[in-house]
């Protein structure tokens, strides 16, 4: 799985509710780089994707639902909600 996040210039995913992924041609690019495989996204990044030429899953549980060839884009949520699915050892 290709794990893509958002994050301000601090490390942050969100600011005051505001995403920092607005700017469409980070989105298209997402798109083209997933070079046809599954992008799966959450409700809350409908929006960003609806614009785009491009195939994209919406989910409610992106990262539980993505399988090895998948590209999952996260902006709305903290991505240690999703620990059972990922192994943060390798990252520490």
């Amino acid at each position: 799985m290709k794990l893509i996040v958002c994050t301000d210039t601090r490390g942050g995913m969100m600011f005051f509710g505001r995403r920092p992924a607005r700017d469409r041609f980070a989105i298209a690019d997402i798109i083209k780089d997933a070079d046809g495989k599954r992008v799966l996204i959450s409700p809350y990044s409908e929006k960003l994707f609806a614009e785009e030429n491009g195939e994209y899953v919406i989910s409610s549980d992106p990262l539980g639902e993505a399988g090895a060839d998948d590209v999952v884009f996260i902006e709305d949520k903290s991505i240690r909600e999703w620990d059972e699915y990922w192994d943060w050892s390798a990252y520490a």
